[in-house]
């Protein structure tokens, strides 16, 4: 019934969302973009900010695809 409701699907985002959040802070990464690049996200951007909060260039990419443009 679980599986059927599409339920796993809805758990497993929330769950890959709370992890995001827990190892890249959105209020960090923000403030880590606006002082270090001024809001200007590049592929160096990506990876100097992966390499800071220790994440895969993909994981900071989805994290920085869901900021408003400046």
């Amino acid at each position: 019934m679980l599986y059927r409701s599409g339920e796993p699907q809805k758990i497993e985002y929330e769950a890959n969302r709370l992890a995001a959040e827990i190892v890249m802070p959105t209020k960090l990464v923000e403030k880590e973009l606006d002082e270090d690049f001024n809001g200007v996200v590049t592929e160096a951007t990506i990876e100097a900010l992966a390499n800071r909060f220790e994440v895969s260039k993909a994981a900071m990419e989805i994290k920085l695809s869901n900021f408003a443009p400046a």
